[in-house]
């Protein structure tokens, strides 16, 4: 499911909200057992408003400790399906804030900082094999073992014979009608 916070972000923007209250709750919502809002959706409030995620992503890796693993657990359970579909898991509707910039920033921190906390917080294998999965591009991504059978309609700008086309492919391969 897509968040969109983009109404907060303006509005907090729009008020005048000093940058030090969004960083004190993304740590709050990093650490607090009781947040009241999960980590994952202040995240995106953060980026939104900001218009970045480098600083938001290097505040997650500094937190390292169980509770900050199982955020970042949770939020890529909630992320994983449109990460692995090319496209970033919230609207961004300010011209501002590039989303194609956004989604290959977020795309290429997970790998590389989410695998090894995602074993340690007890994330699921399937879980784990998804963010290896988005360091994967075109055919190796879709052809991987583990691929979870996420079916996509993107435009074939998007993917070779955009991902419906090229499933239709690969069952025609399956049942003998190679073209």
């Amino acid at each position: 499911m897509s968040v969109h916070f983009t109404p907060l972000g303006r509005c907090l923007e729009d008020a005048g909200t000093p940058w030090w209250a969004g960083q004190i709750w993304w740590a709050q919502s990093l650490t607090d057992p009781d947040a009241a809002v999960p980590a994952h959706q202040v995240f995106v409030m953060c980026a939104e408003a900001s218009g970045t995620l480098g600083p938001w992503l290097a505040d997650w890796e500094k937190q390292t400790d169980h509770l900050s693993d199982r955020r970042l657990a949770e939020a890529v359970a909630q992320w994983e399906y449109e990460l692995l579909g090319d496209s970033l898991p919230w609207s961004v509707d300010w011209y501002e804030n590039d989303e194609e910039e956004m989604r290959a920033e977020l795309v290429a921190w997970l790998p590389g900082h989410a695998a090894v906390r995602l074993c340690e917080s007890g994330a699921s294998a399937d879980l784990q094999h998804r963010i290896r999965l988005l360091g994967l591009t075109g055919e190796d991504r879709w052809t991987d073992p583990h691929w979870p059978g996420h079916r996509y309609c993107r435009p074939a700008g998007r993917v070779p014979n955009g991902v419906c086309g090229y499933a239709a492919q690969m069952r025609g391969r399956e049942q003998g009608l190679d073209h």
